[in-house]
């Protein structure tokens, strides 16, 4: 009789064997496939990671680039790249502190800039060492990189080429040793240019994206980089108050109406013409007048005699020149000065001391005066007028004439028109007073006179009857008058 249990469980013990390596082989399948799924995941984090790796750097090498455009035309030519260190983007802050200049393959990243042509640029983002990257994911890491990213394949180690073909050019100068003579990582030597290594392509030029961007430094023989093309809009944050404190010395705002501020002096003005300067409280606070400010023009608010501001422009030779009233309340006029009316506010008191000659005053009475030899002077009044004391002329071609109205001349005897009232006048040429007779036809003079016994002299100061002056005779002439004899007349005959 067959043992029917123990064939069973023999048969059931190598049923649960074969099952067992299946299980095993299905596992084993299992763990591979997931293995390469999580090897191919953690392979396309790396390519994601050194694809933002090497973008970052580049991003911050080109603005690092604009910034020092003309330090880096000096560093660099056609033939020896200058080399922009990660350790110099962190320094200089356009990188945060700490960021590592490798790439998660080991890789040393760094930025290589050329001048293959005069103030033009062309930069190269590359990595040294580290692991080489098949072609395969050195293209994924181009394309995640994007339009400026690229490799250089095992198959043309020399050339960099683009993400899906989008350049394709020969490394050539880059290779070349930089203005630093180290490598990527700082240490001595020249970069090495090898297959299996990301770059970015960086280009920079005056025509292209240069034009773009307003430099903040000089880039020589470039000066349309320092250059606005269009006008600078003011925002409304950047609106201040005329008059206003502010804390920047040359800093630029506009007022709520446009108008253009800057921060001088701690306060914000308008901008103007160079030749109007800030005005000055008196005159002792002017800046020394120099060729720099020719031409420059201040007022002074508070002259040192009268009231009112002052205008003044410099000559460029040291004076402050008036434009109208000096500091001293004086007027000068070249030329012919026309005016409505003359108001003269000093009083001066006649025949008393004054400077210069020629200056033009009045007394307290409003007569106008004239400064001559020193002394006020009043001049004659054309009618009506009365003067105390002597009328002097001492000028040597004076005269004085009387006419009619209408400067005619009056020839009508015994009228008042154009004639003097006087009580004497003593004519020098004649040597005699008016009032005194004049020679006859025979050239007697003083006429014929009776017995002057007794009358005062008549006759130039003389009395014929005793004597006559020099140059006449005295002559004596018996009349009878009546049949009546012994009376004479007495006169002085000219010689």
């Amino acid at each position: 009789m067959r043992n029917v249990s123990a064939i069973s469980e023999r048969a059931q013990w190598g049923l649960t064997m074969l099952e067992m390596l299946i299980s095993l082989s299905i596992l084993a399948s299992v763990v591979a496939g997931v293995t390469s799924l999580v090897q191919g995941v953690s392979d396309d984090t790396k390519a994601s990671i050194t694809a933002l790796h090497t973008k970052t750097i580049g991003d911050a090498a080109g603005v690092y680039i604009k910034d020092n455009y003309a330090a880096l035309l000096g560093a660099s030519t056609a033939t020896t790249p200058a080399l922009v260190r990660v350790s110099d983007l962190v320094s200089q802050g356009y990188l945060p502190a700490g960021y590592a200049a490798t790439n998660p393959r080991g890789q040393s990243t760094c930025v290589l800039v050329l001048e293959p042509t005069a103030n033009k640029l062309t930069s190269l983002v590359l990595s040294e060492g580290g692991e080489i990257i098949d072609d395969l994911t050195l293209g994924q890491i181009a394309s995640l990189i994007g339009g400026a990213g690229g490799g250089l394949y095992s198959t043309a180690p020399t050339t960099a080429r683009g993400a899906m073909g989008n350049y394709s050019f020969a490394v050539g100068a880059f290779g070349n040793p930089n203005h630093l003579n180290q490598r990527c990582d700082g240490t001595a030597g020249n970069i090495t240019v090898a297959a299996g290594h990301p770059v970015m392509a960086l280009w920079f030029a005056d025509g292209a994206a240069g034009a773009a961007t307003l430099y903040r430094d000089s880039v020589p023989g470039q000066p349309g980089m320092n250059t606005m093309n269009t006008p600078i809009l003011m925002g409304p944050a950047s609106q201040q108050t005329i008059g206003a404190a502010c804390s920047t010395v040359g800093a630029i705002a506009s007022s709520s109406t446009g108008a253009v501020l800057a921060c001088e002096s701690g306060v914000w003005k308008q901008g103007g013409s160079a030749f109007w300067a800030d005005p000055v409280a008196t005159a002792a606070g002017m800046p020394g007048c120099t060729a720099a400010l020719l031409n420059q023009t201040r007022v002074v608010q508070n002259p040192s005699v009268g009231t009112g501001p002052r205008a003044f422009t410099c000559n460029g030779a040291g004076s402050w020149l008036p434009l109208a009233v000096d500091d001293f309340g004086n007027l000068a006029v070249a030329g012919t000065a026309t005016m409505g009316g003359l108001a003269l506010t000093t009083i001066n008191a006649e025949n008393t001391g004054c400077s210069p000659n020629g200056r033009v005053g009045r007394n307290a009475a409003g007569d106008t005066l004239e400064c001559s030899s020193g002394v006020w002077r009043r001049g004659v009044k054309a009618s009506g007028d009365t003067m105390t004391g002597n009328l002097s002329v001492h000028a040597s071609d004076w005269s004085m004439i009387g006419r009619a109205a209408g400067g005619v001349d009056n020839v009508n005897p015994q009228s008042g028109v154009g004639s003097a009232y006087l009580n004497d006048v003593y004519l020098r040429s004649a040597g005699r007073w008016l009032s005194q007779p004049t020679p006859d036809a025979q050239g007697t003079l003083c006429g014929n006179y009776g017995d002057l016994t007794g009358m005062t002299a008549s006759c130039l100061g003389f009395n014929p009857q005793t004597s006559c002056p020099t140059g006449y005779t005295r002559v004596t002439t018996a009349v009878s008058y009546g049949g009546c004899c012994g009376i004479y007349n007495y006169s002085c005959a000219k010689n």
